[in-house]
């Protein structure tokens, strides 16, 4: 996990994007973590970084990526869900109903895939939440 950051990096990244960063993941960004990484990116949340692209998504907001395949994971801003997809395909595979959510289911499931030393158990199943 990363320092929080302050609601003035939060904007001023919002400025350098464009777009507004969701309510719910700015909170996050501000009170939680300013993104983080589970078993070596096993699974990421990103933070306010320098550069994002995200011109042709107007609802979704990519806040995750799952270092095993580089599928990812993205804010849906209309209703607040967390929807897993394809490293090049954003139709949902699976999705939550909020980022707690989400963040609950996943974190257990990935701690179950490894040992107590951070090993992964089996190298050949897939450490996403869906095996594409």
């Amino acid at each position: 996990m990363y320092p929080c950051v302050t609601e003035t990096e939060v904007c001023d990244l919002e400025k350098r994007l464009g777009i507004a960063i969701p309510k719910v993941y700015k909170d996050f960004l501000m009170n939680v973590s300013n993104g983080f990484d589970i078993m070596n990116c096993t699974l990421a949340l990103h933070g306010c970084r320098t550069s994002y692209d995200r011109s042709d998504l107007d609802s979704w907001y990519l806040l995750g990526t799952y270092e095993y395949d580089g599928s990812k994971l993205y804010l849906n801003t209309l209703d607040d869900k967390i929807c897993y997809c394809d490293r090049y395909d954003a139709t949902p595979l699976k999705s939550w109903d909020s980022l707690s959510a989400m963040l609950t289911s996943e974190i257990e499931r990935i701690f179950g895939l490894f040992d107590a030393d951070g090993h992964c158990i089996d190298e050949d199943v897939p450490t996403t939440p869906v095996v594409i």
